[in-house]
């Protein structure tokens, strides 16, 4: 792995750099813990299995972006393999993990406009891309997930990965520079992951329906205006 060394990088070491570029798309650092993750799920549990043919998601969007937004991990959708492994898509995605201070929000984007993950998330952003328009968001919004890997539904790992880490000192920085930080999804792993973020002022600290992430009015608790005005920023 190589330093982070661009002027306006992230400062530390990126585990992604080591992805592979075709499935199975797991870091090696990775690989002996979501091999043990996988095998205490029974054998009929397909819901929780960790996908390693989808190529991972763990942060999308500039690293300096103004408004961070903390999640679980990538979904699954039958059409992912196909969509995200073609290879112009491909060749994004993985770009978006392993450049220098990050590159636009791929999934709000209009090269994945019709993309599984592409509508996923415009659903989701449908509200303040009303407000900024599809670009600005793109361009002015991170995800970070808990960890980076595809699986149908959401279970928290008994440990926690080696490349999770990089996650967390992403949202450190994003707390140093005073971005405002929304706490999507699971709230209690990312407080117990990030000591000082549970006292941080510049946090939504939760959705009303955290289950469905989306970036609403409603959803947002009050706190629309807010996004809208630091996206603007």
């Amino acid at each position: 792995m190589r330093e982070l060394t661009a002027p306006n990088a992230f400062p530390g070491v990126n585990p992604w750099l080591d992805v592979p570029n075709r499935a199975p798309f797991v870091l090696p650092a990775d690989k002996p813990y979501i091999d043990a993750f996988n095998g205490t799920l029974d054998e009929g549990n397909s819901a929780h299995r960790i996908d390693t043919n989808v190529p991972p998601g763990p942060f999308a969007g500039h690293l300096d972006a103004p408004v961070v937004i903390l999640l679980a991990n990538p979904g699954w959708d039958e059409r992912d393999q196909a969509e995200q492994c073609a290879p112009g898509n491909l060749r994004v995605i993985l770009e978006a993990i392993t450049t220098e201070g990050g590159t636009p929000a791929w999934p709000l984007t209009d090269q994945f406009a019709t993309t599984a993950a592409g509508q996923w998330w415009s659903r989701r952003t449908r509200d303040l891309a009303v407000e900024v328009g599809a670009d600005v968001l793109a361009n002015r919004l991170l995800l970070i997930e808990l960890h980076g890997y595809h699986s149908r539904g959401w279970i928290a790992p008994p440990v926690t990965f080696p490349s999770q880490h990089f996650g967390f000192e992403l949202v450190r920085s994003a707390m140093d520079r005073g971005a405002l930080v929304i706490v999507g999804r699971c709230p209690r792993y990312w407080h117990a992951a990030i000591p000082g973020l549970r006292d941080f002022g510049n946090k939504i600290d939760g959705l009303a329906s955290s289950r469905s992430a989306h970036l609403s009015r409603g959803n947002l608790k009050g706190n629309f205006d807010k996004v809208v005005a630091a996206l603007r920023t």
